[in-house]
């Protein structure tokens, strides 16, 4: 029995269709663990720079040491040391706040200052 040409052409037609769902199921997928890698590294960024920040803080809040670490960097030397550490947590909260928040909702500003930064 020979097939109608039509019959072919539908078939071809068909995979074509599928071959193109399977490719894009392929992209879809790729770009949600890109997505899911980037949350994850900016929610570890984020953890280490709250640390970072608490450190700064606390040092600032409490004496830690203040007495022998003064006495052998300078009292202005302490000072600017914990002002940076409060600064650089800072930073690193805020940017990788961002990151994270502009990779989870795709929001193409969010990812673009980010990424400038």
């Amino acid at each position: 029995v020979k097939c109608c040409p039509l019959d072919t052409k539908e078939r071809r037609i068909q995979r074509t269709v599928t071959t193109t769902q399977q490719d894009k199921m392929g992209v879809e997928g790729c770009f949600k663990c890109m997505k899911y890698t980037l949350v994850a590294f900016n929610v570890l960024v984020l953890i280490i720079g709250g640390a970072v920040l608490g450190l700064g803080i606390y040092i600032q809040v409490t004496d830690f040491g203040v007495d022998k670490i003064s006495s052998i960097l300078g009292s202005d030397m302490y000072q600017i040391g914990v002002y940076l550490l409060i600064a650089t947590g800072a930073t690193t909260v805020v940017i990788s706040f961002l990151g994270c928040c502009g990779a989870a909702m795709e929001n193409r500003c969010m990812l673009g200052f980010y990424f400038a930064v």
